[in-house]
C-alpha cells in the first residue's frame, strides 16, 4: 500500500469530471513549451513510414497522455524496489 495515499475504490467506467480541465490543460502546454517537451520521432522509430511517424507525434502530443503518464505514487514505488533489491554501490 502507499503511504499516505488511500487506494481508490476499482471503477468501471469514467465520468465527466475525470476529464482534464481548462488549467490543468495550459499548465500542461506551458510546461511542454518551457522545457521544450514536444514530441519528437528518435531511433528506431524514424524508420517508420512517415503516416506512421505522423500518427505518432500526434497521439504523443495528446493532453490526455501527459494525465496517463503522471504517476502520483512513482516515488514510493521507487522506494520499495530499492528496498526490495538493493543496488551493490561497490
Amino acid at each position: 500500500m502507499s503511504k499516505g495515499h488511500p487506494l481508490p475504490a476499482p471503477r468501471t467506467s469514467t465520468a465527466a469530471t475525470d476529464g482534464l480541465d481548462h488549467n490543468t490543460v495550459k499548465q500542461i502546454q506551458e510546461m511542454v513549451r518551457k522545457y521544450d517537451m514536444a514530441p519528437k520521432i528518435e531511433p528506431p522509430y524514424d524508420k517508420l513510414p512517415a503516416e506512421v511517424q505522423q500518427l505518432q507525434l500526434w497521439a504523443a502530443d495528446q493532453r490526455k497522455h501527459w494525465a496517463a503518464t503522471d504517476n502520483a505514487y512513482g516515488p514510493e514505488g521507487a522506494e520499495r524496489l530499492e528496498i526490495r533489491s538493493p543496488m551493490s554501490h561497490g
